[in-house]
């Protein structure tokens, strides 16, 4: 008897998962719970160049193998901005930035407000579209929190970056504009 209920729970179980597979593609709210849209084939990223004084700093990609700043995803019912700390956070950067305002807050409205980025760039990774929201930081210091995480970070200075392999590994072109240009607003 016991192992009939068991089979039994084992459908139902199998029966829910599959009507609740359809009708979420279906677009069917189910029980007021937030689900994330289906697959697309536009992804959102948050990037974030990060300038002490005259130097950048970046680290070396572990799946790409090259110079590259700061960031990742924007999760699902995540603001970029918020996505650009997290990331900074997750990939052992500084602890604390301050990110560059290119306009400042308005006085007028109570309603929250989204960090302007510095650049939105669109990369085209066919089927994919990859959509980045690049960010410029600025921290006080060049002190890094210590973590055993195996992955090269570097600051550059102008000069670096006109190498085209830098300390061994290579960097984009678009990185290194990006760089040059958070080097010429937030430098002193």
């Amino acid at each position: 008897m016991k192992a009939l209920y068991l089979v039994l729970a084992f459908v139902l179980a199998f029966i829910a998962v599959k009507l609740e597979r359809y009708l979420v593609s279906k677009g069917v709210p189910l029980l007021g719970r937030r689900r994330p849209p289906p697959p697309s084939q536009q992804e959102f990223t948050a990037t974030t160049v990060i300038v002490c004084g005259d130097q950048v700093l970046l680290h070396v990609h572990p799946k790409y193998n090259k110079w590259l700043p700061f960031g990742g995803h924007v999760e699902f019912g995540e603001l970029a901005e918020a996505a650009a700390a997290r990331e900074i956070k997750e990939e052992g950067g500084p602890e604390r930035v301050e990110f560059w305002r290119i306009h400042e807050p308005l006085t007028f409205t109570d309603m929250p407000q989204v960090l302007t980025p510095a650049r939105v760039l669109q990369y085209a990774y066919p089927p994919k579209v990859i959509i980045d929201f690049i960010y410029y930081a600025k921290v006080p210091t060049k002190e890094l929190p210590q973590v055993d995480d195996g992955v090269v970070k570097q600051w550059f200075k102008r000069e670096d970056l006109a190498h085209e392999y830098p300390f061994h590994y290579p960097m984009p072109p678009n990185v290194r504009e990006l760089c040059l240009e958070a080097l010429r607003v937030l430098s002193p």
